[in-house]
């Protein structure tokens, strides 16, 4: 009797194990968490809200010159956008992006010969969203 009812664990244990086995072959290759979709559909919509995106940038050798130049560029595209109608509450100004700009230098005979400091580049990115489309 003992000698019978592990025969019969040992075959539910394998019938267990070659489902199991079997349901991740036929699965291995499904992407989990995925929606498939299959035709087409459209729909008109009118847009409540807008995102602008756009930068300005200079260059010089002193970089104290350099963020006043920007300084003075960030009020200039601010005063305009006023005088078009949009609010400083919509304008979003990203921080200042500083990288300094090499010369690459080479010899008479082309070979690699260093790079010259030429100065820094900042950069600063505006956002404008608006609900007034």
């Amino acid at each position: 009797m003992k000698n019978n009812y592990s025969s019969i664990l040992f075959a539910i244990a394998i019938i267990v194990a070659s489902y199991l086995l079997g349901n991740a072959i036929i699965n291995r290759n499904r992407p989990q968490g995925t929606i498939h979709v299959t035709g087409l559909g459209e729909k008109n919509f009118t847009s409540d809200l807008i995102v602008w995106e756009g930068n300005f940038t200079r260059e010089s050798k002193d970089l104290k010159a350099a963020y006043a130049d920007l300084e003075r560029d960030r009020t200039a595209v601010t005063n305009y956008l006023k005088s078009k109608g949009i609010t400083e509450g919509q304008l979003v100004f990203n921080a200042v992006s500083t990288n300094p700009v090499y010369e690459q230098n080479y010899t008479a005979s082309g070979n690699y010969a260093g790079q010259t400091f030429t100065g820094y580049q900042l950069s600063q990115t505006l956002v404008i969203e608006s609900k007034e489309v």
